[in-house]
């Protein structure tokens, strides 16, 4: 097992997080217009990381639109 990320390196990735995401909520989360920006993430954070950073996105969308669909 490697040695977690310094409170730096996580910072660096947490960066490159918000990047990404701010891309995808700037085209309808259209991954494909974002595709640089996901490698700049993969490139900085740890690559689970980057699976948990999605999909807990994706969850808080789903809970965000359900939320609307309530009557």
């Amino acid at each position: 097992m490697s040695k977690p990320p310094s409170k730096q390196e996580r910072e660096i990735c947490y960066q490159a997080r918000n990047i990404y995401f701010k891309c995808l909520d700037a085209n309808d989360d259209d991954p494909y217009k974002c595709v640089k920006q996901r490698d700049l993430c993969e490139m900085r954070c740890p690559k689970k990381w980057v699976k948990y950073f999605e999909d807990l996105r994706l969850s808080q969308d789903f809970k965000t639109d359900s939320a609307k669909v309530k009557v």
